[in-house]
């Protein structure tokens, strides 16, 4: 633990400030790759709690209750894709940070490429997801009859946003294979503002209801 870490600094001629300062860098350093990476794998859940904030809030009360158990089952469904697939940005972070410490023409080929599968298999997860709508929410999820029209008008619209959710994940891990912490945290802070200005407009001004929380 740390008595160890204290007593090898000793023992190799380091001051307690001198191992002080190299503890601070070295958490400094993690948090600020770790942050980007948790932000990456919270913003599903944040922008779904902004979704229905507005549906509970901003619809009739019949509406709400629709539209709020509607959004229960695509959020655990999202969820669980969004977080499943994650591993794209871990995956990428190593992939580009060992090309790029050898040539930078190789880590932009391996960012191609790993742009070209995520929103791949984002197109057929999402292809996939409206084919079988009906199944999964009333098989996968019990989604009950009165629900259901809502339920699959809003898993319509969200599985065409599948493909840029993980082509996401890879351009996340590509910066932080770059050693770039501040720009995965600009792109969360966007996405959640605009989340939020298009649930206002779609829901407030445009009245549509559960849809304009997917769109």
């Amino acid at each position: 633990g740390g008595g160890e870490f204290v007593d090898g600094a000793r023992g190799g001629g380091e001051s307690v400030e001198a191992l002080e300062k190299r503890r601070s860098q070295l958490t400094g350093e993690v948090l600020s790759f770790a942050l980007p990476v948790l932000g990456a794998c919270l913003v599903e859940p944040v922008l779904t709690l902004i979704d229905t904030w507005f549906v509970g809030n901003k619809l009739s009360v019949a509406a709400s209750g629709i539209g709020l158990a509607a959004l229960a089952a695509n959020c655990a469904l999202f969820n669980l894709i969004t977080t499943s697939l994650s591993f794209f940005c871990t995956a990428t972070t190593g992939v580009v940070a060992r090309e790029i410490a050898k040539d930078e023409d190789a880590a932009g080929k391996a960012l191609v490429n790993g742009l070209f599968l995520s929103t791949s298999v984002g197109a057929i997860i999402g292809a996939l997801l409206l084919i079988f709508r009906t199944l999964v929410l009333t098989k996968g999820f019990y989604v009950s009859p009165e629900t259901l029209t809502a339920a699959s008008t809003y898993l319509s619209i969200r599985a065409l946003s599948v493909p840029a959710a993980l082509a996401n994940y890879v351009g996340t891990g590509a910066c932080l294979g770059c050693g770039d912490t501040i720009t995965p945290l600009y792109s969360i802070i966007a996405a959640v503002l605009t989340n939020i200005l298009g649930d206002w407009f779609f829901i407030c001004v445009l009245k549509l209801g559960v849809a304009g929380a997917a769109a």
